[in-house]
């Protein structure tokens, strides 16, 4: 984790959301790639993380390359057990289009970042991921 700056790096123009003050994470460095077997549903999970000292947290998610359909959602838990999914801006269908931003907002115990493939077929991602935790 840092304080200010760009957590992801400057990647073309990408990071719009996570300049600025708060504490910066690099959820997935700077290149991950992920391959999800074939099924739909099949997820892959970030490490979890402690948010408790804050009330706003904001997801840049950076695609390099994806085959398939790819979801990726911002999910909650109070226990670190029992996790679920708070919203729609917690959640974003991934393409390489733009950077996929996901926020959330109020307090909350553990956070975390899970890719799901809806594909058919074996899905692929090469990607990274940061994020801003703050107190506004």
């Amino acid at each position: 984790m840092s304080e200010g700056g760009c957590a992801c790096g400057p990647p073309q123009g990408a990071c719009g959301s996570l300049q600025g003050d708060g504490v910066h994470v690099d959820i997935f460095p700077k290149y991950t790639t992920l391959i999800g077997d074939v099924g739909s549903g099949y997820a892959y999970y970030s490490e979890s993380f402690d948010v408790t000292q804050f009330n706003e947290l904001d997801i840049e998610i950076v695609i390099a390359a994806i085959s398939g359909t790819v979801d990726a959602d911002v999910e909650i838990s109070s226990d670190g057990i029992q996790w679920r999914r708070p919203g729609d801006t917690a959640h974003q269908a991934l393409s390489t289009a733009t950077p996929a931003q996901l926020s959330l907002s109020g307090p909350q115990r553990f956070a975390r970042l899970v890719f799901h493939n809806w594909s058919s077929t074996t899905a692929y991602l090469g990607f990274w991921a940061a994020g801003v935790f703050r107190n506004s």
